[in-house]
């Protein structure tokens, strides 16, 4: 079994036309992370958690409850992934940095 650390969330180019964006996070479809975020800013996220062979992680921004899924769900595997995950629209796109600690067997 692996673990999935997700760090920290950049916002490159908000939704919102003004303000910050709302953003939830979700791993395998349930809810991990909310936040707040403005356009060039960072914000920690610190979630980790277990998972084997692969697993799915989405970012949503807010509007009241309505969620707009940024991009398409992006996969995360025990080895092999890039240094962070992209999450991009026409008009928005932000950037998820995490870490993968691999199990002793894919290691």
């Amino acid at each position: 079994m692996a673990t999935l650390k997700l760090k920290y969330l950049k916002c490159i180019r908000r939704n919102d036309l003004e303000g910050k964006d709302e953003v939830r996070t979700k791993v395998h479809q349930v809810a991990v992370w909310n936040g707040v975020v403005a356009k060039g800013g960072k914000v920690d996220i610190d979630w980790q958690g277990d998972f084997e062979d692969k697993v799915s992680v989405i970012c949503e921004e807010m509007n009241d409850q309505k969620a707009q899924q940024i991009g398409p769900a992006v996969n995360v595997f025990e080895t092999g992934n890039p240094p962070f995950l992209t999450f991009k629209t026409s008009g928005t796109w932000y950037e998820v940095y995490f870490d993968v600690t691999p199990s002793a067997q894919a290691a």
